[in-house]
């Protein structure tokens, strides 16, 4: 089971046990930057601009090789018949189908989700809502890829800036929320701690 948390600082395990060999901090944004952007394929071309920018192509390209082989390599990519990552020749897709991957983005995400569809009167006095919601604010560690940064890649560092605010406003309406389902229960001392923590 590969289990993806990066929800905070960036977490990396075959089920419990964390991952080790990613031999640089491209090939870790690699696998977040496909994880999170899983619903399309990504040409080749596109990855190497994101996080070689507009360098030697030659040896973008070279990069680009050695950081995809020791990423499958390091998560044990290896199953043809629930690989991790759909790879063509041009393009690469993370497979976020995957029965073995836990990505924690996409449950907390899949729990907001889930609310928002939810045929409730009011999302503050529904019980079930405010359940999905506490599992979503357990999951939320801290803000996306806290402490993670590549300076030498301005592309990536923007999409990063921006997949951490969405997160951020995300959890900011995720506590709003328990707090107020908490406070017109006359539970004053949870909404309290959900309002500390918001």
């Amino acid at each position: 089971m590969l289990n993806l948390s990066f929800l905070g600082t960036y977490s990396a395990k075959s089920g419990q046990t964390a991952i080790q060999g990613f031999e640089s901090a491209k090939v870790r944004a690699l696998l977040a930057y496909l994880m999170l952007e899983s619903d399309q394929p990504h040409s080749r071309d596109h990855l190497i601009g994101l996080l070689w920018g507009e360098g030697d192509d030659i040896k973008s390209a070279k990069n680009m090789r050695q950081a995809l082989s020791n990423l499958r390599k390091t998560i044990q990519d290896i199953d043809p018949e629930n690989p991790f990552l759909l790879i063509e020749s041009d393009t690469i897709q993370a497979n976020k189908n995957n029965p073995h991957l836990w990505l924690d983005t996409q449950v907390f995400e899949n729990l907001i989700s889930s609310c928002e569809q939810h045929p409730h009167r009011c999302i503050e006095t529904c019980t079930a809502c405010a359940h999905r919601l506490e599992k979503a604010a357990q999951i939320y560690r801290g803000g996306f890829l806290y402490g993670f940064n590549l300076k030498d890649s301005g592309y990536f560092q923007d999409w990063l800036v921006a997949r951490r605010e969405y997160f951020h406003q995300k959890m900011i309406s995720v506590l709003k929320h328990l707090a107020a389902y908490h406070q017109q229960r006359r539970e004053y001392k949870i909404a309290i701690r959900y309002a500390r923590r918001l």
